[in-house]
Parts: C-alpha cells; structure tokens; sequence
C-alpha cells in the first residue's frame, strides 16, 4: 500500500462508513476507490478533490493528502527531486543578499599553552564548540586557510562558515572535500540535498570556498575518526557522527593529514566552479545553448532570442573597454538564442517582466556594459515573446508565485547535457558581483533537466493562456 492509500483508508476508517457508502457519498466509483487504496490505480484530480471535500479535510490534512497524490503520480523520487528544488529556489529566494559586512570582532583567542597529548571532545555541543574555536582562531591569521573532509549533511559547519562570509570581511579560503555518498549506488536525491547547503555558501563566498566531491565514503568509515579539519596550527579528528571529536597538537600529524588531503583533492572533482571575468561568463550562457534546446527560468522571461545584431551595437555602452569583443560575444550568443529549433522553454515572474516593462533594465547583459532598452523595444520585445508562446514557438510560462519562488538575484539554466549554469543579475549599477557558478555533476543536472520539462504541466506555473492574459495586460496597462 502505498503512502496515499495508506492516508486514504484511514479517512474512509475515521468516518466509520464502508468504502462503499463514502464512494456513494463522494460521488467517486467504488471500484476506483478499492483499487486507489490499494495502489492498484491512480485517482483522477476530480475524484481526489471529491473526497477532500467529502471527508471535510483541515488544510493541513490536504496538504498531505495532495503531497501523497503528486508522490504517486510522480513517482517518490523524482517527486523527492522536484520538491527539494522548489524548497532550494525558496530558500535562495530569502537569502539575504548585499548585506553591509565587518572586521571580526568576537574571535577566540588560540589557547597556546596546549599539552602535549591528544584532546579527547565528547558531545556534539563540545565537538562543535571545538570547531568554531579554532575556526576563529584562524580567522585571525594573515593568511587564514581551512581544509575540511566532512559531510554538507553537517549543518553546523556550513551555517558556521556561511555566517562568516556573509557577515565579515575575511581573507578566508575554505577547500572543503565532501563525500558523495555511493557505495550503494549514486542517488539523485544524495546531490539534491548536498546542493541545498553548499550553494548559498558558495553564493555569499564565492571563489573563497570551493567544495569538491569525493565519489566513496564506505572506506572511510572504518576508522573511529574518519573526518577532519585542517587549520594553520590544528588539526581535529572527528567521529562518523560527530559526537565525538579528537584535536591533535602535533605538527608533523597536521602535515601528514595536510599531504593526504591534497592528495585527496586530486581524485576529486570540483562540485562548482566560479567564474567572474565578463567574458568566460558570456561565454559560459553561450555553453548553456544546444542547437535544438534552451532552458532557463528567472526573474524575467528570457528574450534574448530576439536581439538583433543591430539591437545590441545600440545598445552595448560606447565607452566600455574592449566594446567591440563584447557586442560580437553578445552577438554571437543572442544568434545561438535566435537558431534554436526545438525547445526553448523560459519560465518568469509576472513582477520580473513588469519591472523590465517599467524600467527597460535586462537580465540577458550585464548592466554595467549595456543601455536601458527603449520604451518603444521593450513593448516590441513582449509583443514577440506573446506571439511566440501562442504559436507555441516558445514553452514560456509566467510562475505562480504562491507555489513556486524564483531568487530575483538569480538566473538558472540547464542544457540537455545535464549541466547546470547559475548566473549572479547586478542588484543596481554599483553592484559588479555578476558571475557564473558552473555544475558538471550529471545526477544534479539530469534532475534540474526534469525540473524544467515538468514545469509546464504542473502547478507551480500558470498555464499558457493565463501567461498570455497576463503579457496581454501588461502590454495594455503597463
């Protein structure tokens, strides 16, 4: 029996009516209702929305009992998959960004007068007491440089280290390994959730922090202390499950763990890479077009498909350096947009493609090198993303916004070949924190890739004729 059976009989069971009398009641096929308890077959939506109503269900009750149906009708672990990037997008959509930063100021002291044997921590509360002081401690270096061998699945280091990026200036570099969890087979969900706690880090760190994964973690777990952290004057050993801790004070120990770790770091491969340069992040949007597919989602609907070359020598700034490198980029990169064949899906908010109504700022360019689009454009741009989307030349869909949040700081893109590309939009014209967070990791991508193909038919987006009424108003009352 499956979870919506399961949760179903025990309704039918709390109303104290036969399956029989409920299907009468509800208006549903007995048959139908026999065989949905037993997973034999699936519900329609009509008859799900029959039975909540039937047996008066509270809003949290059909919150469950709708969660249950998707489950079924998706599958657990691609409903799993979906779900976790619906709850990643939100939280990114909350992450405070641009906040103003400071010296550090709270810091522990590094306590010098150490024994000359090992410290034995026990507790997670001592365990992770130990970490952030000699995280700290290194914070006060000139150079400060951590390496960690330890799971994402620890939260307390990584809000830790996303509290420091986020809150002071540092010269901190983080190497961190992160075991990926396979000696019982790669699992999509495994890089889901990994995904879920290093990139907001990665987004407030950037090039500071760079995780790696480890593709093995059934080897390691056959000593007592298989994880580790590295600082300039420590190194702690810490238990499978961190309940237990060991700080060893003796140099030539920190640098044998410090040459395996770079050792490690060789078999590894990068989970994300970071790119700033204006260039190699133009270049990178153009990696993320296949000839028959395109597919992105952010705050704004993509248009890029319908710059012209001479819309872009307009409108790219005159007195930008190496100008003519960068309109031919863009051009180059827009005509890719123009020439796709297929599949050009871009999902946007109905408050991104009103902003760009009002403002004539684009996502597509960095700010800093291009012109506001005319009034007269931008009307001219929607007009033909409009037209597209009814021909059903484009799969572009306005997001629900109560169901689904897009971070107005963020655009996502995702090629057929299971890449995933994130690229920083400029908050103003100040703000040059544009860059590209590249992720060539294949179970990640393939579950982005079945994210944006399930998008279109599910309710965390409007369908195509409430996206076009919605383009219509705007265009009429801007």
């Amino acid at each position: 029996m499956t979870e919506f059976g399961d949760f179903l009989k025990k309704q039918i069971e709390n109303t104290g009516e036969s399956i029989s009398a409920v299907a009468r009641g509800a208006g549903v096929e007995r048959t139908t209702l026999h065989k949905a308890i037993s997973g034999e077959r699936t519900l329609s939506y009509i008859a799900m929305q029959k039975l909540m109503n039937y047996f008066h269900m509270s809003p949290h009750e059909k919150n469950v009992f709708t969660e249950y149906y998707n489950m079924q009708m998706q599958g657990r672990k691609f409903f799993n998959t979906r779900k976790m990037i619906v709850n990643l997008l939100k939280e990114l959509s909350e992450l405070p960004v641009g906040n103003q930063k400071h010296r550090p100021e709270f810091l522990a002291e590094y306590i010098e007068s150490r024994k000359d044997d090992c410290t034995i921590w026990s507790g997670t509360y001592a365990v992770r007491n130990v970490m952030r002081r000699l995280i700290d401690c290194e914070l006060k270096e000139k150079t400060p440089q951590i390496q960690i061998f330890l799971p994402a699945e620890d939260e307390f280091m990584m809000y830790y280290l996303y509290n420091i990026f986020s809150e002071y200036e540092t010269g901190l570099e983080v190497t961190h390994i992160i075991p990926y969890l396979v000696y019982q087979g790669i699992d999509r969900e495994e890089g889901m959730k990994i995904l879920s706690r290093v990139l907001p880090l990665v987004l407030t760190a950037s090039e500071q922090y760079r995780p790696y994964f480890y593709y093995s973690r059934s080897e390691i777990l056959a000593v007592p202390f298989p994880f580790y952290v590295i600082t300039g004057k420590s190194l702690l050993l810490i238990s499978e499950n961190f309940g237990k801790a060991c700080e060893v004070p003796f140099l030539n120990f920190r640098e044998h763990y410090g040459i395996h770790f770079t050792q490690a770091l060789k078999k590894c491969v990068p989970m994300m890479t970071v790119q700033k340069d204006i260039f190699t992040v133009l270049k990178a949007y153009s990696q993320t077009v296949e000839k028959s597919s395109y597919y992105t989602f952010m705050n704004q609907p993509c248009m890029g498909k319908f710059y012209t070359n001479e819309l872009i020598e307009r409108k790219i700034k005159k007195e930008f350096p190496y100008r003519e490198k960068l309109v031919a980029e863009s051009q180059r990169r827009f005509s890719e947009l123009a020439s796709v064949t297929k599949e050009y899906f871009t999902f946007f908010t109905a408050s991104g493609l009103k902003e760009f109504m009002e403002t004539g700022i684009v996502s597509d360019i960095p700010r800093q090198v291009i012109d506001l689009v005319t009034e007269e454009e931008r009307y001219q741009l929607v007009e033909n993303l409009k037209n597209e989307i009814a021909e059903d030349k484009i799969m572009g869909r306005v997001v629900n916004d109560e169901r689904l949040s897009l971070p107005h700081y963020l655009s996502f893109s995702v090629n057929a070949q299971n890449k995933v590309d994130i690229f920083t939009l400029q908050q103003d014209q100040q703000d040059e924190s544009i860059y590209n967070i590249h992720i060539d990791e294949p179970l990640i991508g393939a579950s982005f890739l079945d994210f944006v193909h399930f998008l279109p038919k599910s309710e965390y987006v409007f369908s195509k004729e409430q996206t076009l009424e919605i383009i219509d108003k705007l265009l009429r009352n801007p």
